[in-house]
């Protein structure tokens, strides 16, 4: 592609599998750039069967380092997160990324 137009659906889980596997280019998923680094995959993999935060973290960090030294995509544009909330809403917290309903479970009003 010279340039495309995607809609991604950020949660808050750091799960990139979906959009930079090997195993996910369409028809079969979301990898539009149809980037396949088996290393990648790899870190990935085995951070969705880690239970321990700091060693998934290592996982994507490593993982994101190969994709910034290979760049498959560059983002040109991203939308600003505008949210507003009743005061009454109580326990209410902004995600860093993705949905802000990570935490509604909490939300009382």
């Amino acid at each position: 592609y010279d340039m495309g137009w995607m809609v991604d659906s950020v949660g808050p889980d750091p799960d990139d599998l979906g959009q930079w596997g090997c195993d996910y280019t369409p028809p079969h998923g979301a990898n539009t750039e149809f980037f396949c680094d088996p290393r990648v995959d790899a870190l990935l993999r085995d951070a969705q069967h880690q239970s321990d935060q700091t060693l998934r973290r290592d996982d994507y960090r490593r993982a994101w380092a190969i994709l910034l030294d290979q760049v498959p995509s560059v983002v040109v544009y991203w939308d600003k997160s505008v949210v507003a909330a009743n005061v009454d809403l109580h326990n209410f917290k902004m995600s860093p990324v993705g949905t802000d309903y990570w935490n509604c479970w909490k939300w009382e009003i």
